[in-house]
C-alpha cells in the first residue's frame, strides 16, 4: 500500500547533460534507483516522481553504473556520481530509526510519529490519510519482528542527506516491503517519505 500514487516515466526522456542545482523548495529527489545490497542496480517501486532526477536521467545512467562501487557486506565500496555519497555511518543511523518507528507505531503513537514527520511529507499527505495506515498496519500486519535492508541510495542536497531504504519486514501476522526516506542534517534526522506493500494491507 502505497502513500504516493505511481507514475510511469516516459520511455523517451532526453539525453542531454543538464544542470540541476540544488534548492530548498524542490521536493525530496527521486527515490526509484537504489544501491542493492544484494545484487546491482535494482529498479525499485519507490514512488517514482515526474520531476528529472539528475541520478536517473537516461544520458547518466551508463555513467553512474560505471561509476558505482556497490557496498558488500559491511565495507564501503566507493561513491555514486552526481553527488552521492553512500556512507556506511549514515547507514547505521537510519536502521535503528526505522525500529523505533515500528515501536512507535505498535504504542499507537500516531500524532507524535506526525509531528516528526519532515515538512515535505505533511504536506503531501493529509493527517488522516497517515492515520489510518498507522492504524491498518497495526490491525493487519501486527508488531514487527525483524527486518532487512535490501537497498539503499543516498543523495547529498540541501544541506544535508537524503537517505532511501527499502526494507523486507517481518511482522507477527505477515511479511511486508517498505521504502522509507529519511533526511538527515547534524543529529536531525526526519522521515521524508514511506511506503508500504502488503496483501494483507490490500485486502478488505
Amino acid at each position: 500500500m502505497s502513500l504516493v500514487p505511481s507514475v510511469r516515466t516516459g520511455a523517451h526522456a532526453p539525453v542531454g547533460p543538464r544542470s540541476d542545482p540544488p534548492s530548498p523548495s524542490r521536493p525530496p529527489p527521486r527515490l526509484n534507483e537504489m544501491t542493492s545490497d544484494r545484487s546491482p542496480c535494482p529498479r525499485l517501486a519507490l514512488s517514482p516522481r515526474p520531476e528529472a532526477d539528475p541520478l536517473c536521467r537516461p544520458g547518466r545512467r551508463a555513467a553512474l553504473r560505471r561509476g558505482l562501487l556497490l557496498m558488500v557486506g559491511g565495507g564501503l565500496g566507493g561513491a555514486l556520481l552526481g553527488g552521492c555519497m553512500p556512507s556506511e555511518k549514515v547507514l547505521t543511523r537510519i536502521d535503528p530509526e526505522v525500529d523505533q518507528f515500528h515501536a512507535r507505531v505498535q504504542a499507537g503513537e500516531d500524532e507524535a510519529i506526525w509531528d516528526d514527520l519532515d515538512p515535505s511529507m505533511q504536506r503531501l499527505h493529509p493527517q488522516a490519510e497517515w492515520f489510518d495506515l498507522l492504524a491498518r498496519i497495526r490491525d493487519r500486519l501486527g508488531e514487527a519482528q525483524g527486518k532487512e535492508r535490501v537497498a539503499h541510495s543516498i543523495v547529498e542536497r540541501d544541506g544535508g542527506q537524503y537517505v532511501a531504504a527499502s526494507y523486507k519486514t517481518r511482522f507477527a501476522q505477515g511479511e511486508a516491503v517498505e521504502e522509507f526516506a529519511f533526511f538527515v542534517k547534524g543529529q536531525l534526522i526526519r522521515i521524508s517519505r514511506y511506503n508500504v506493500h502488503s496483501s494483507r494491507l490490500m485486502a478488505g
